[in-house]
């Protein structure tokens, strides 16, 4: 990443997300500050790359291809197979407004789901089953829908 920004490629990043560590590190620096372009939604961000006012957005390989998607840009817009993270993301709920009870509900319901494939269904039905060509070219890389479960 740091390679990417010293280039003066632009890059678009929601604000007060850490993607991984080097990220985190690499925001501190302020010599890349000119090369990122803070936004609080990505919606945004896409709309701006498909503007080409960046050069790149930051997201995780399954939200971004359902959100490419869903704003119609599949057809203008390329997944790369930059690795940011291999981390796994996390739910975080408010303590002040979910109860401990909704979180271990919630916990249950979505391993089980994991667990019998009804997560991998709902994926592939919804990001990965709408034909798109590039959608296909990722999937002939990886033989499957570019999809990490766990």
């Amino acid at each position: 990443m740091r390679q990417l920004l010293e280039s003066g490629f632009r890059l678009g990043a929601q604000i007060h997300v850490s993607y991984s560590d080097e990220y985190s590190a690499l925001i501190q620096n302020p010599d890349y500050e000119k090369n990122i372009q803070y936004l609080s939604r990505r919606e945004s961000l896409w709309k701006m790359l498909a503007r080409n006012r960046v050069d790149g957005v930051v997201a995780s390989r399954l939200t971004g291809l359902y959100e490419i998607q869903a704003l119609g840009l599949s057809g203008t817009t390329t997944p790369s197979s930059m690795v940011v993270s291999n981390k796994p993301a996390f739910f975080v709920f408010s303590k002040a407004s979910v109860s401990s009870e909704f979180v271990a509900d919630f916990d249950r319901v979505l391993q089980a789901m994991l667990d019998d494939g009804t997560f991998a269904a709902i994926v592939n039905r919804y990001v990965c089953g709408t034909g798109d060509s590039w959608l296909a070219e990722a999937q002939a890389g990886m033989g499957a829908c570019p999809l990490a479960m766990r």
